[in-house]
Formats: structure tokens, sequence, C-alpha cells
């Protein structure tokens, strides 16, 4: 019996497509989301880039200032080298008195004056500042014009002059003019290396008011001829003038020259040799004020043959901002504690110039030593005895 003939009913909706890669079909691109992220890491790394540049522009900036600074100090430790190098005494020969022998003793001595040591006892009270000065008289003077004013060449006169770190303002620097426009150019107080410089017509290193040569004249007296009053009433602060800005400290280390003879004479097997100066000072005329010893005798109207200098300096971008912090007086008076108890005995000079160093630092002062060594031309070593 024939089986039924059975028919299939198609479906008349489309059949399923196969999905490719198991993703569903949308349009190509980033959603809001994305976009808001990558703006956002890109912003973030274009802040760190400029932060990084930013850094980096202000190294380059505060390097070249400091530089700038440093440069100007070793400019003027030159300048100071070349001064002082030019010192003068007029060393000479005199009577003394007669000895046993009823003979003439000719003694050393001299019309001039040569001092380094620490500033407080150099300088009057009135100029707090670290360090040491150094007063002396050169043949750099300059002969006055019809008005009064320095013209010309030097023509080889007799002139006191002296280095030496004083703290103050620069006011009393400026010009008239610039003196009230505080609003524009704030006043600055700083420590600062200075020059003293007399006019020859104003020294009274000659005058009988000093009597420079008399043994009974007072030590003090006789400083007048660089710390003033002088002949138009002025002191040395009147007649110094600014070398360099954010000096901390002058550091000088006087020589003098010893001499060891044979049986109390000299001959070929005497020894010549420079001692420095352990207390760091230096006085032509020490022994005139009583003072005895090796030294007093040496350095007696004699030139020191060579000095060590040091400029202790600071840049004006950690000074600022320090004094900002704790106060101009405040932040000067740490210096000068700085350098408290130093540069009192020079066996100690190599351990002493590293704690005012690491002094600076716990203040926060970037800072730098300048050092050289001055050789005064016009040191004779003058050590005979002459009699008649």
């Amino acid at each position: 019996m024939p089986f039924p003939l059975q028919t299939r009913r198609r479906s008349s909706s489309p059949p399923p497509r196969r999905r490719s890669g198991g993703r569903s079909p949308r349009s190509p691109g980033f959603t809001l989301v994305e976009l808001l992220v990558s703006v956002a890491i890109f912003a973030l790394l274009m802040v760190v880039v400029l932060n990084l540049i930013g850094v980096a522009q202000n190294a380059v900036t505060t390097q070249r200032a400091r530089s700038g600074e440093f440069r100007e100090a070793r400019a003027v430790l030159e300048r100071m080298a070349d001064a002082v190098s030019g010192a003068t005494l007029h060393s000479y020969w005199a009577y003394g008195d007669y000895n046993t022998h009823r003979r003439v003793d000719y003694v050393r001595t001299s019309d001039g004056h040569f001092v380094s040591g620490p500033v407080g006892s150099l300088l009057a009270a009135d100029h707090p500042a670290p360090g040491h000065g150094v007063f002396f008289q050169t043949l750099e003077g300059q002969a006055p014009g019809p008005d009064g004013s320095v013209v010309g060449q030097p023509f080889n006169l007799v002139q006191c002059l002296g280095f030496y770190v004083d703290f103050n303002s620069d006011l009393e620097f400026r010009p008239a003019f610039l003196r009230d426009a505080t609003d524009l150019y704030p006043e600055r107080r700083r420590f600062r290396l200075m020059e003293f410089r007399l006019p020859s017509e104003e020294s009274v290193i000659y005058s009988s008011e000093i009597d420079l040569n008399n043994e009974s004249t007072p030590r003090n007296q006789a400083m007048r001829w660089f710390r003033g009053p002088f002949r138009n009433g002025g002191s040395v602060r009147d007649h110094s003038i600014i070398l360099a800005d954010n000096v901390l400290g002058l550091i000088i280390a006087p020589r003098y020259v010893v001499v060891e003879m044979q049986g109390g004479n000299l001959s070929e097997n005497s020894t010549v040799t420079t001692l420095p100066a352990r207390d760091f000072l230096f006085d032509s005329r020490e022994a005139q004020w009583g003072t005895a010893g090796q030294k007093a005798e040496a350095t007696m109207h004699q030139l020191p043959p060579a000095l060590e200098v040091t400029l202790v300096v600071t840049d004006e971008s950690s000074y600022s901002r320090q004094a900002s912090a704790l106060g101009e007086d405040e932040l000067a008076a740490a210096v000068r504690d700085a350098f408290a108890g130093l540069f009192a005995d020079y066996n100690d000079i190599d351990d002493d110039l590293q704690e005012l160093e690491e002094r600076l630092n716990e203040l926060g002062l970037n800072h730098r030593l300048f050092s050289t060594n001055i050789g005064i031309r016009g040191a004779r070593f003058v050590v005979e005895e002459f009699r008649l």
C-alpha cells in the first residue's frame, strides 16, 4: 500500500546569520569614557613634563646667577691681591741708643704701619663683622685736581688702603636720587667686602697728633690713621667702597720671617724660614706696644712676606631666602655665631674651615671658599743690626 505523500512547509523568515569572531556588529571609534581617560592621562603627562622643564630652567638660572656672583668674588680677590702686594713701609736704619761699649746701635725703623688681624680688634665696636681685615700704605696715591676731585694717573703719593668685611645697608652707598626710592629698590642689608681708600691729602699717618714713631704713643691713638677721624672728620666707613656683596668673611693668615743665627751672628750657616702667625695677627709695631717674643721682634718694622687669604662667599638667592625666613638681623647674628670660636690658632685652620662650612650648611646658605697666596713685593727680610 503506497505511503501517503508528505509535504515540508518552508518558513518565510531568512535563516539566521552566523557570527564571525564572536563580536556583534558596531560602528568603529572610541567611547566618551575612553576619550576622557585619554585626555586626563595626556594632561597629567604635560603637567609632569612642564614641571621638569621648569625645574631645569630654574636650576640653569640659579647656576648662572651663582656663577656670576662667584665670578665677582674671584675678580675682587685678584684686585685685593694686586693692592696688598704693593704695600710699603719705607723701612730704614736710624740711630739708636749707646750700647755698653759706648757705640751707637743702628736700629730698624719705618714711617709706615702694616696691620692685619681680627676685625673686632682693628676696628671699633660699630663694625660687627666676622673674620679679619688688613690695612697698610701703598704708593697708589693720586693728586687732587683744582676742584678737589682725583684725576690722572698715580703720582707715587703715599695712600692708606685696607680691606675688611662689614655688615651694612646699601642706602648709604646709593646715589642721592635713589636713597629715597625704597618702594622701587628696597633696602638690602648684607655682608660686604669693603675697600678702604683714603685720599692722600686726608691722611693723618704722619700727623703730630698721632706721633706714630713715639714709643709712648698708645696703640689706639696710633690706629687712628685707618680708624679715623681724619682731617675732614670722616671715619673708615666714609672712605670705603663696596667691592662685592654677600662676602660673609675674610680670613687672613700672615707669615713672618725668622732667622736662626749661629753664635749670635749672621753667617752662611744661619737659616731663614717663614712661620705663620698662630694668632692671625701681624702688626709691624707690635713690639712698640710692649709685646715681647719671637714674633714681635721678627715683625718689627717689617712687611709679611706672604698672606694666605680666603674669602667666604654666599649667593644672593639663598641669603635672601633665609633672610626672609629668619629676618635680616637674626640671620646676620647667626652668621656671626657661625664664625664664633674659630680661627684663633693657625694650626687648626683646616678644621676651622670645615667646621665653618658645616655651620653655614645648617643655616641653609649656599657658599664657596676662594683662597690665594699673596706675596708682598716690598718685604725686605731685614734682620741685621749695625753698630758704629
